[in-house]
């Protein structure tokens, strides 16, 4: 049996829309779906194997899949390892709202 193709970004605005409850589970878990799609992207851009970003972060491959397929919550360790080894860091950035004049220089920026 095929797969079907989903379009996530617009299956969640969709049950956001829906569903108050869905969209405070999803503004509590955005963070780290986003982090770990990040993850992912890097990886393909660089041309790296998943086996290959666990040789070079002292992973499993099966490690590496389950985050990119985001089956479980890893460490934050975990998290900062894989992302160390690909030569990238974690920077903590505070969220900007529309009236906040500290960030309306750089919102256009993210």
């Amino acid at each position: 049996m095929p797969f079907k193709q989903v379009k996530i970004k617009g299956l969640i605005l969709e049950k956001t829309a829906e569903s108050l409850e869905f969209q405070k589970a999803w503004e509590k878990s955005r963070n780290e779906y986003e982090l770990l799609h990040e993850v992912c992207r890097i990886r393909r851009e660089m041309s790296l194997t998943q086996k290959q970003l666990a040789e070079i972060s002292n992973s499993s491959q099966q490690e590496i899949s389950r985050l990119e397929k985001k089956e479980h919550s890893p460490a934050l360790k975990t998290i900062c390892r894989i992302v160390n080894s690909m030569g990238y860091e974690l920077v903590l950035q505070k969220k900007c709202s529309a009236s906040d004049e500290m960030c309306k220089g750089t919102a256009n920026r993210n």
